[in-house]
């Protein structure tokens, strides 16, 4: 008889179960005494991940928040989880969060639980707001347990009543080193040629690259500093928006849209540059921040929940206020042209990154919270 701990996770694109939880479900499967699937939708990323031998799923999911389609989701999980019959079931993210733990509760989960990526109300204000933070109280009652990457969102809920629904823990989050190992090792030197910035982000509202396009702009005009290339690494429905933004705001000649890279491709190009920038309105605990941070790639990003977690301001990066531009642009001009405080915030991150980054110790705070709760 298989007395295995069955997991199932669950996510809403291919890419983000690739890039986010591929590792860690892949380390956990290997574990004496657990099985751990996956699922997300269909795609080249998701027959990738079923090549190196994990056990993938595939669901139709989506970002759609249209009423039939959240019940098609959530009737298709049902009846997924009823064929696995999993011990656990492990969320992540807003949608596939709300639509997975109604449909583990359906389907008569033993335990269920829902890891934070970052609150969507954070975004809001006013009455959406306020519509937002209490879909997320009362989903909290779908699960059994709640899991955060930082302590900003984990105090927030402990604050407003959410341990009245469901247990609390704290878990941060990190990256797998081993997957760095070729390049951490290596003194990273100061670029005095062809500058390049990287962003490593979904193409989407919540990353806010309206303020960054702001800030590359004024780089041009202000600073007339044209000798660097944006790079915008991801994907996400606001592509043909923010390539017609960049031709309309005639930045479109230092912007390169590379979108979607295998591991090993993401991590060189990295590694190759000069910066690495975020301007998101939240975070759970960004992983691209920590990579760049671990390659010795200092970092400029809006000073927001956990990203603040991230960037230790004025050691490995400069924080700066969400919506200001001007500065902004004056951090990274001031980073990409002072070779001594680069050099200082690129050793510092890479110290920083083995001190605080570590996957591994993430993996082992989830292995208890599967097995005690």
């Amino acid at each position: 008889m298989d007395n295995d701990l069955m997991v199932i996770d669950l996510f809403n694109t291919d890419y983000g179960a690739y890039r986010l939880l591929r590792t860690r479900v892949e380390k956990v499967d290997k574990r004496k005494g657990f099985k751990n699937y996956l699922i997300c939708p269909d795609g080249i990323w998701s027959d990738k991940m079923k090549k190196m031998g994990i056990k993938v799923i595939n669901v139709n999911l989506s970002n759609s928040m249209k009423l039939s389609d959240i019940k098609y989701e959530i009737k298709e999980l049902v009846k997924v989880f009823k064929e696995y019959k999993p011990d656990i079931v492990h969320t992540h993210a807003s949608k596939p969060g709300a639509t997975g733990r109604i449909a583990a509760k359906k389907a008569d989960v033993p335990l269920i639980i829902h890891q934070v990526h970052g609150f969507h109300f954070t975004q809001y204000k006013g009455i959406k707001r306020k519509i937002y933070e209490f879909v997320e109280k009362y989903l909290s009652k779908y699960c059994d347990i709640l899991l955060f990457q930082n302590m900003d969102e984990y105090n927030y809920c402990k604050d407003n009543g959410y341990e009245k629904n469901s247990v609390l823990r704290y878990i941060g989050n990190g990256i797998p080193f081993e997957e760095f190992k070729d390049y951490i090792k290596k003194d990273k030197k100061f670029n005095f040629d062809k500058k390049r910035i990287a962003c490593t982000a979904r193409w989407e509202g919540v990353k806010n690259h309206a303020m960054l396009f702001d800030s590359i702009k004024i780089l041009k005009e202000k600073y007339s500093f044209t000798n660097f290339e944006l790079n915008l690494y991801g994907e996400g429905v606001l592509e043909l928006d923010l390539k017609k933004k960049a031709n309309s705001m005639d930045i479109n000649d230092v912007i390169n849209f590379i979108g979607t890279l295998d591991r090993e491709d993401i991590i060189s190009e990295i590694y190759d540059s000069d910066l690495s920038v975020l301007t998101s309105f939240k975070e759970g605990k960004p992983r691209a921040l920590m990579e760049s941070s671990a390659l010795g790639v200092p970092i400029v990003a809006t000073d927001v929940i956990g990203t603040n977690e991230v960037v230790k301001n004025n050691r490995n990066g400069y924080l700066v206020k969400l919506g200001d531009s001007e500065n902004f642009a004056k951090r990274i001009y001031e980073l990409l042209n002072d070779s001594n405080k680069w050099k200082e915030f690129s050793d510092n991150a890479k110290l920083i990154a083995k001190d605080e980054f570590d996957e591994n110790k993430t993996i082992e705070n989830i292995i208890s919270v599967y097995l005690n709760g």
